[in-house]
């Protein structure tokens, strides 16, 4: 395929005028609207809009790439327009742009055109390219000038062969993998010819991974050069000479890039140390070592990490887990608390969702954040600490305990069925990672002959001890906190005025951490009093309050948070980016299943609007959830359990839906509006609502 066969005349325009950017887009796109390949140009303008918030697609030296991948797009097609007089595009260079070319891309396997687009992108960085295109004065002459220098580009490829052991490496990746990524290979191979120096670049685009680095070509190489705005896969560069950057870098100073890549002071990369950033003019002042991003988004981005991976083993233990219910529920097991355990059915998706997957959430997350600081070599020990996390045995005054009084004793009984929990499993991630990163410096002078014992052996061996010996500690202060709150409830249980206040306290509890140790000692609270009430009432007090209205308001609690918020960013979408819309979906399907750690993204990145709203809705239903009459047997599953819990579930419903309506509004009240050009609306702009409490977020503060 070559590219005048996704440029046509009737999306050429020779003679463009613009004022600012948002003008000229908006030309381009009409543009391309000739084409007829795109069914709905709303929507496919809005994807463009949405790639320029990543960054600006004015790459520099008068030219701008703006494109898009969508649904909407049939097949691949290109617009190209010449603006003799230039216009603002925010370009990287602060030039003005004269020659844009845009992109239409379809989402599908096929992805031949992104080798059309690539060799485009490279092509650009021609300068006698650029003046023939600017020069023409039909639209004829300007396909017949990419016909021309395409098959010249095409020539000079099958005659260029690389050689075997390049001197330097480089790996280029954008955040689209379409444009930046092809015009970093380009510039740093044009540079490197004419610099008389072997190179070898692997792009990272949307259709993969291509001429991918060697392990044998990246222990003979010099100097590995990382131009990357989006992930690449770092730790085979360990122990070598590394610079990283983002690929305007590349773009705009390819020649400086590869002095500073042979002169002697490159960095050594070591996952555990900062990034080699670039920055400056030539040579080896070109290097200069910075950490771009301050503590408290260093540890924002470790914790997401492990978030991230952790919430499909809840999503998916849940819903395993409510299906168990339903089972035994559906199967006349009405009035008990060990749902999931009656009929074999239920007993295979209690153990799928209870015991293995919603089991391995805190190791999960203690593994990944661990990963994250230190790369492969903290997973184990982050596996281990999140796992100990969830052993109330393995505490000091556990064994202090046993020590004294027996394991039989009053204190050994209640830290054996108490744990850390959530928080305890995110602070074994950071002391994994932390400790990982020292121990490769204390063996960072080992013989090559020893590096393996290291990688297998002392690290693994030694970081699960001391992350072993860090959990003896940090489980007790978390242990105690949920005997505390096992204790309060119990208490105020026995004072059946105070069934209302009850219900609104254990609700907020569980909406207070998201599914952390406060969620769970309040959970795991009320579902002891509702099982001693069951099994054997007459020890307990005459008026204890009932302890099914009480687990009716729990899992209010529960089901509260991702709710309101997913209904929040529909009603206000104003208030909300993109991407925090797109992922609120999820939400309504994790809250109606009881999970409420879909949640957990939103509070990380607005705690104390997010928090203070949540428990302040959570209150609410449960309080209305215990004035109703709700009531509730099964422990888990949200309203999936609800559905055949008998004819009070619905009071507790009721109570749910306006606990989350009331706290939609508040939150939308509450928060700030965002910038449009990252909201990125469509035709539903939301309901009219002022800015919210303090101003508007500035768009350098989205950014951040």
């Amino acid at each position: 395929m070559k590219i005048t066969d996704l440029l046509t005349l009737n999306t050429i325009d020779l003679d463009a005028k613009a004022t600012n950017k948002t003008d000229i887009i908006k030309q381009a796109v009409k543009l391309l609207g000739n084409s007829g390949v795109i069914t709905d140009l709303a929507v496919f303008e809005q994807g463009i809009f949405k790639r320029e918030q990543q960054s600006s697609t004015g790459v520099g030296e008068g030219i701008a790439i703006p494109h898009c991948k969508s649904e909407v797009v049939k097949k691949p097609h290109l617009a190209a327009m010449v603006i003799k007089e230039g216009v603002d595009f925010e370009s990287l260079d602060g030039e003005k742009v004269t020659l844009l070319f845009m992109i239409a891309a379809p989402v599908s396997k096929d992805n031949v055109h992104l080798d059309v687009l690539a060799r485009l992108s490279t092509m650009l960085m021609q300068e006698d390219f650029k003046k023939n295109l600017l020069a023409c004065t039909t639209k004829e002459q300007f396909l017949d000038v990419i016909n021309k220098a395409e098959a010249e580009k095409k020539e000079a490829e099958k005659v260029a062969a690389a050689p075997k052991f390049p001197r330097i490496l480089a790996a280029t990746a954008c955040p689209t993998g379409i444009a930046h990524t092809y015009m970093a290979k380009e510039a740093l191979e044009k540079a490197a010819k004419e610099m008389n120096i072997t190179i070898k670049v692997e792009t990272n685009g949307s259709s993969g991974t291509k001429n991918a680095l060697t392990q044998e070509e990246i222990e003979h190489a010099d100097t590995i050069i990382v131009a990357a705005d989006a992930f690449v896969e770092m730790e085979r560069f360990t122990g070598k000479r590394v610079i990283q950057c983002s690929t305007s870098k590349v773009i705009h100073a390819p020649k400086e890039m590869l002095n500073a890549a042979l002169g002697p002071s490159v960095p050594i990369y070591n996952p555990g140390k900062p990034k080699s950033m670039v920055e400056g003019a030539t040579g080896d002042k070109f290097i200069k070592s910075k950490n771009q991003s301050g503590k408290a988004h260093t540890f924002y981005r470790h914790l997401m990490s492990g978030i991230s991976h952790m919430i499909p083993f809840v999503v998916a233990g849940g819903i395993l887990l409510a299906i168990a219910y339903i089972i035994d529920s559906a199967c006349g097991f009405g009035q008990a608390t060990d749902f999931g355990n009656h009929t074999i059915a239920a007993q295979v998706f209690h153990v799928l969702g209870a015991d293995v997957a919603l089991g391995l959430m805190f190791c999960v997350i203690g593994g990944f954040i661990s990963y994250s600081i230190t790369g492969r070599p903290g997973l184990v020990s982050g596996f281990v600490g999140g796992m100990l996390a969830t052993k109330g045995v393995f505490s000091i005054i556990y064994i202090y305990a046993v020590a004294t009084g027996g394991a039989e004793s009053e204190l050994a009984r209640q830290m054996a069925s108490n744990s850390a929990g959530f928080l305890g499993a995110i602070v074994a991630g950071f002391l994994s990672g932390i400790y990982v990163n020292l121990m490769k410096k204390w063996f960072d002078k080992l013989p090559r002959s020893l590096q393996g014992v290291k990688d297998m052996i002392i690290v693994p061996l030694l970081s699960v001890i001391m992350v072993g010996a860090s959990m003896l500690v940090v489980n007790v202060p978390f242990a105690y906190l949920n005997i505390g709150i096992n204790m309060g409830i119990t208490a105020m249980a026995g004072m059946s005025y105070l069934v209302v206040l009850l219900g609104a306290i254990v609700s907020a509890f569980m909406a207070i951490d998201m599914g952390g140790p406060i969620n769970k000692a309040t959970h795991y609270a009320v579902l002891a009093i509702l099982s001693n009430v069951l099994n054997d009432p007459s020890h307990l007090p005459a008026d204890l309050v009932i302890p099914e209205q009480l687990m009716a308001a729990n899992i209010v609690g529960i089901m509260v948070p991702p709710v309101m918020i997913a209904l929040c960013t529909w009603l206000f979408p104003q208030k909300f980016g993109a991407g925090d819309r797109q992922a609120s979906p999820a939400n309504i399907i994790m809250g109606f299943c009881g999970i409420s750690e879909g949640a957990i993204p939103y509070v990380v990145r607005d705690p104390i609007r997010v928090i203070g709203t949540s428990v302040t809705a959570s209150a609410l239903g449960g309080a209305l959830s215990v004035l109703f009459g709700g009531i509730a047997i099964a422990p888990e599953g949200g309203m999936i359990s609800y559905a055949v819990m008998g004819a009070s579930c619905w009071k507790a419903m009721v109570a749910a839906i306006i606990a989350c309506i009331f706290g939609a509004f508040m939150l939308g009240a509450l928060k700030r509006t965002v910038p449009s050009e990252y909201s990125a609306l469509g035709k539903w702009k939301g309901i009219p609502i002022g800015p919210g409490v303090g101003r508007k977020i500035k768009k350098e503060e989205v950014e951040k």
